[in-house]
């Protein structure tokens, strides 16, 4: 399993693993990880500042006000039984 790192502070954040950038907006950013997750950021103003395919980190600026973690694989039946 591939190990994952975020690291959210004051204007922005930073995150590891990220194998590509699904899709974003000033207040949603979508990250597919290395291995079967996915991370989304939620916020106020946010912008990709860095990304480099090849390491796997990215960094954002903006206010992050959340953050969730889905593992793509999952099925809504085995989260709801858990």
């Amino acid at each position: 399993m591939t190990e994952h790192f975020a690291c959210v502070k004051s204007g922005g954040s930073n995150v590891t693993a990220v194998s590509a950038v699904e899709g974003f907006t000033e207040k949603e950013i979508k990250l597919k990880l290395e291995g079967d997750g996915v991370l989304m950021l939620y916020g106020n103003g946010l912008k990709i500042t860095d990304y480099s395919q090849k390491t796997g980190d990215l960094s954002v600026v903006g206010q992050v006000t959340g953050l969730k973690y889905l593992k793509k694989d999952e099925k809504l039946i085995k989260r709801l039984f858990r």
